[in-house]
């Protein structure tokens, strides 16, 4: 970062919270607080940084918006890294909020986040690495000052990182255990897990049972493709559940996909990474989105 940008973004941090590395934030309207590693550069960057500058992600615009229009019996945040999604939207009373994290070292931040959210009661954080089935413990890897690319696919540089032991758990058992019955009932979901958004999928066979789904998950062939389930097979599981559309970075525009082949020709040859939205029937968007072809 260029130093004239590092002093901007620290004198806007101090302005707001009076200090750079502050231990929590509230994001533009978030009903509470964020609570975080001062001294995670992930954190830095995307919470502090962005909230200084009342910047939101498109995942947290679309959750926080779609939490709104769709009023789920669900949300259930896979991934959650600090819980700036789950913990950045206001609820209505019949939701439930399931919050699954892998890496150990964040959820002492995800409990305090979660206990000063207005829904504090109704949600839970759950430590697991999600996967296809209930398994024995797996390796994680993970680099405590850049908490965003914690993951249990082997890194190239996986003598460079923590790794650490995690139970690992479906999210089909865990729906078992903590919520019951899903048919007929409605879900938001969010999964950013570093490439095994495909494994989580082979573990949540009861997702179709769901009356109506709404979903934005991170999306990179590459990872998909080294966690054994290739990008294609995970489109094409989105595409069943009704309508998916490519996200455009920073903006709260969605481009319509209608399959495999205009997906991967959009991103040019190769390998690509973005977010893909996924509903049920396209009139579920939330206002505030708009439809684009470009």
């Amino acid at each position: 970062m260029r130093p004239t940008r590092a002093a901007y973004l620290g004198f806007l941090t101090w302005w707001k919270y009076g200090s750079t590395r502050p231990e929590s934030v509230t994001p533009p309207g978030a009903p509470s607080p964020v609570h975080l590693d001062p001294n995670d550069r992930r954190a830095l960057k995307k919470l502090v940084h962005a909230s200084a500058r009342n910047r939101l992600s498109v995942p947290i615009r679309f959750w926080r918006s779609m939490v709104a229009s769709l009023q789920p019996d669900l949300a259930l945040d896979i991934g959650a890294n600090y819980g700036e999604c789950f913990a950045g939207a206001t609820y209505p009373q019949r939701t439930r909020i399931l919050a699954l994290e892998a890496n150990p070292g964040l959820i002492p931040y995800l409990e305090k986040t979660r206990r000063a959210h207005p829904s504090a009661e109704r949600m839970k954080v759950i430590h697991c690495l999600v996967g296809d089935q209930p398994a024995p413990p797996r390796p994680f890897f993970f680099d405590p000052e850049w908490t965003g690319m914690g993951s249990a696919l082997e890194p190239a540089d996986a003598q460079k990182r923590h790794q650490i032991l995690v139970a690992v758990d479906s999210v089909d058992e865990i729906l078992r255990r903590e919520f019951g019955p899903v048919a007929g009932r409605t879900l938001l979901l969010k999964m950013d897990v570093e490439g095994y958004e495909g494994m989580v999928l082979r573990g949540f066979g009861t997702l179709e049972a769901f009356r109506e789904v709404a979903g934005i998950m991170e999306f990179d062939t590459l990872w998909l493709g080294r966690a054994g389930t290739p990008a294609r097979e995970v489109f094409e599981r989105l595409a069943s559940l009704g309508r998916v559309f490519d996200t455009i970075r920073h903006q709260p525009l969605l481009k319509p996909v209608r399959n495999w082949s205009d997906l991967a020709a959009s991103h040019g040859d190769g390998d690509f990474h973005t977010d893909l939205v996924f509903v049920s029937r396209e009139t579920a968007l939330p206002s505030g989105w708009q439809v684009t072809a470009h």
